[in-house]
């Protein structure tokens, strides 16, 4: 978090985005309308980075992690292929997705020390006269300290400092000059209880709203087919519908894209078209994509929709939190690209 988002990203973007704009390929107003106009997806909504200024780019950790995993997509058609400061940018994504991954191995965290040294080494090339940052150097330790202690984001400091917001918005809201740390601890205490009373404190995993019963043959006929094969219905049998669904902190909804599987580490996408609540289980009915290759250049995945309909529980998926489709027009024809958060394998 303070090593990433709120050190080493931000100045790199700064640099990177002045290239960009020294070299005509885009300008500042354009960047700020496409960020402003960018189809972010239901979990990155709540992180939409606000209008950027070139003299020093001030974001919040979570509004710099959003915007530096989708500028790829927000910018990437005006650069060329192959520009040295757009591949620094790429280089420091690189990093991210094993350093932000859930999951990683041995060889990854060793590959991370090697990612890390080339994103140095070629920040050095292309800016000399710009010093590397100490939190630079603090991340040539995380290849070794993740293989000791685990991976990264389980111990980073954003969880630490949500906590602590609710105790920094009581001491400006109170104006407490005297004992504010009592205060603060009673204002917590108080909170908990009212968590604890309200039975708020743990909620359940997968959460959904109220239901509409439907009969399956009022249903789309390849969805109704689906459902009907893959829980043995009849046609005029009746389903529960939601509208949305919440697997932790995240929602779903039809329309947007989820990690259905991975394959030899190449992630298997698929558009939710309908979600069943079936015996208390939440199931999500997607309709699958092939995934072609994966674009370095705008940091995602190619797909291609298909028509296969598949049914999978919302505990089973590969990533826990949905995902958007992006059409983009790439080398003279329009693509889709979904990009995620970290590597998958």
């Amino acid at each position: 978090m303070h090593d990433i988002c709120e050190g080493v990203g931000p100045y790199a973007i700064e640099l990177v985005l002045q290239s960009l704009i020294d070299k005509r390929f885009v300008t500042l107003d354009l960047v700020n309308q496409r960020i402003a106009e960018f189809n972010y997806s239901m979990s990155d909504r709540n992180s939409k980075p606000p209008e950027l200024t070139l003299q020093r780019i001030r974001l919040q950790a979570a509004e710099f992690w959003c915007l530096c995993r989708n500028i790829p997509l927000i910018i990437g058609s005006s650069v060329p292929r192959g520009d040295p400061h757009w591949q620094l940018l790429i280089a420091l994504l690189d990093c991210m997705s094993i350093v932000f991954a859930p999951e990683v191995t041995a060889n990854l965290a060793d590959f991370l020390s090697y990612l890390v040294e080339e994103h140095h080494t070629q920040f050095r090339l292309l800016f000399p006269d710009k010093p590397l940052l100490p939190k630079h150097h603090f991340m040539i330790h995380y290849g070794a300290k993740m293989k000791q202690f685990g991976p990264l984001i389980c111990y980073w400091c954003m969880r630490f400092e949500a906590k602590h917001r609710f105790g920094k918005e009581v001491s400006s809201a109170c104006r407490n000059f005297m004992n504010i740390c009592k205060t603060v601890a009673a204002r917590s205490q108080h909170r908990l209880a009212n968590d604890l009373l309200n039975h708020t404190l743990l909620k359940p995993v997968v959460s959904s709203g109220t239901p509409s019963l439907v009969v399956i043959q009022n249903l789309d006929n390849s969805i109704a087919e689906a459902i009907c094969s893959h829980f043995t219905l009849e046609h005029q049998d009746e389903v529960y519908i939601l509208s949305s669904c919440q697997l932790g902190h995240y929602g779903f909804k039809p329309g947007c894209h989820v990690v259905i599987d991975v394959i030899d580490g190449i992630p298997q996408f698929g558009e939710v078209l309908l979600i069943v609540n079936m015996l208390n289980t939440v199931y999500l009915v997607s309709k699958c994509s092939n995934t072609y290759y994966f674009d370095e250049h705008y940091y995602s995945y190619s797909i291609e929709e298909k028509s296969q309909i598949v049914i999978i529980p919302v505990e089973k998926l590969k990533v826990s939190h949905p995902l958007a489709c992006h059409k983009i027009l790439a080398d003279g024809k329009e693509h889709l690209f979904i990009n995620t958060r970290h590597k998958l394998f």
